[in-house]
């Protein structure tokens, strides 16, 4: 962005930004202090540590993610950057994408280890989103869009034909007792791409949804959309 000085004028008397409040510099405001932070191979300090929290605040990874809105967003898929979405049912998850955006970081369970999932399929957060996965919760739930960065570290994982680095980091999850995702999170990838997994969405014909899933272990990786 080219700065043009006679866009933000000035006080004569103290210099100041005239527009400082409620305009671009509460934006740039925002932001500052989010920013993608590079995970590290801990793979032997946090050997055996299950929990990812404790494993994202080693990695820098509590820091918070840099959001936008949905034009933000469209140019940093239009740069390389991958677009995701995350849905469900029940009323406390707006709570909850409010928390990852803004708050503490936050991850939950699930088939391919633990994290954030997300699916790469709109979608199929949509069905997630009305269908409802919360017991006892109304349909009526969120999505929550981002896109992941074009240099993020991401571990691609085949699931009917894993490769061997797939391999090698199952059987250091197996015999140190702890799920992939923390296995993966230690080791300092930022996300889990699964092809080819169930997603427990349904396509429009009743079949099961061929969208790659996604396991986001580091927040900072990805842009999000604020709501």
């Amino acid at each position: 962005m080219k700065w043009d000085e006679a866009d933000h004028p000035r006080d004569p008397t103290s210099g100041e930004f005239v527009d400082r409040i409620g305009g671009w510099m509460d934006r740039l405001s925002a932001q500052l202090g989010r920013k993608y932070v590079r995970g590290r191979d801990l793979s032997d300090e946090l050997a055996g540590e299950s929990d990812l929290t404790v494993i994202a605040r080693a990695q820098g990874w509590d820091a918070l993610p840099e959001i936008g809105n949905k034009q933000d967003l469209d140019q940093a898929a239009e740069a390389g950057g991958v677009r995701l979405w995350r849905g469900a049912g029940g009323s406390r998850f707006a709570e909850h994408l409010r928390g990852l955006r803004h708050g503490e970081v936050g991850y939950g369970g699930g088939l391919y280890g633990n994290g954030i999932y997300a699916t790469a399929s709109q979608d199929d957060a949509e069905y997630y989103a009305t269908e409802g996965w919360v017991k006892d919760e109304p349909p009526e739930g969120s999505v929550q869009a981002m896109v992941v960065r074009p240099d993020a570290r991401i571990l691609k994982w085949r699931v009917y034909r894993e490769s061997g680095k797939v391999k090698a980091l199952r059987a250091h999850a197996d015999k140190t007792g702890v799920d992939m995702g923390a296995a993966a999170a230690a080791a300092g990838y930022d996300a889990i791409r699964v092809i080819g997994g169930h997603t427990g969405a349904v396509d429009d014909f009743g079949e099961d949804s061929s969208a790659d899933q996604w396991v986001i272990l580091n927040r900072t990786a990805a842009l999000w959309e604020d709501s």
